[in-house]
């Protein structure tokens, strides 16, 4: 009979090969990544490193699966294909599954020591940042947690600490800001990057008419008040 770990070789493969037809609906994209899942789910395999480096990363002509987490919309700027979801979802069951073998977990071990280069591929920023359409969205949640997880976990290949600044993975303020707030709503620990940024927000904006304020032009010699004036 075949092994678990064989089992999931052609069953990484078949994924891969079924996103990557070019007549693939977006329905048969979402199959594919769902009965990949349901294996997953069953038999909690161990993986070969060549596998797990090619669901991460593909191959010539057959794109890795981080990829398909990124997938960019042809009709809709600054939106993702509608697979998308359902990819970035489908990854955070594959780097926190635990082996039925008692090993870690070899995707997770990988995908934290990938490149920038990889990771800019699931266009983690569109996932981060709410857009009108849902269904082209991505999954904010899911993208915050693994954004946040790169950031605590990201080792070299050789598993010393490596840790990637915030700004590498979402470079523009305005997104950095929707993670810092989705930390708060999470009840989870904001990047320190953040927490300048946060505190600015937090703080409540000064009342003009406040008498507690000083006046923007202070004279130099102020005179007294009288007695019992107001201050």
């Amino acid at each position: 009979t075949m092994s678990g770990m064989d089992e999931a070789s052609w069953r990484i493969e078949a994924m891969l090969s079924k996103l990557s037809e070019l007549a693939a609906t977006n329905s048969a994209k979402v199959k594919a990544m769902k009965e990949f899942q349901k294996f997953i789910d069953k038999t909690a395999p161990d993986l070969y490193d060549d596998d797990v480096n090619l669901l991460l990363l593909g191959e010539e002509g057959m794109p890795g699966f981080l990829s398909w987490c990124g997938t960019p919309s042809e009709k809709h700027e600054g939106q993702l294909k509608r697979h998308c979801a359902t990819a970035i979802n489908l990854l955070d069951r594959l780097l926190t599954y635990a082996p039925k073998g008692g090993h870690e977990n070899p995707i997770s071990e990988r995908f934290h020591s990938l490149g920038l280069d990889a990771y800019e591929a699931m266009a983690l920023p569109i996932h981060v940042r709410p857009t009108k359409d849902k269904k082209r969205s991505g999954s904010q949640d899911t993208a915050c947690r693994i954004v946040l997880a790169l950031l605590n976990k990201h080792v070299r290949l050789d598993g010393s600490s490596d840790p990637l600044h915030l700004s590498e993975l979402l470079p523009d303020a305005a997104d950095q800001i929707i993670l810092g707030k989705w930390c708060v709503d999470h009840g989870v620990h904001a990047p320190d990057e953040l927490g300048s940024q946060l505190a600015a927000r937090a703080e409540p904006a000064p009342n003009p008419s406040s008498n507690r304020n000083p006046s923007p032009n202070p004279s130099p010699n102020p005179s007294p008040s009288p007695a019992g004036a107001p201050r």
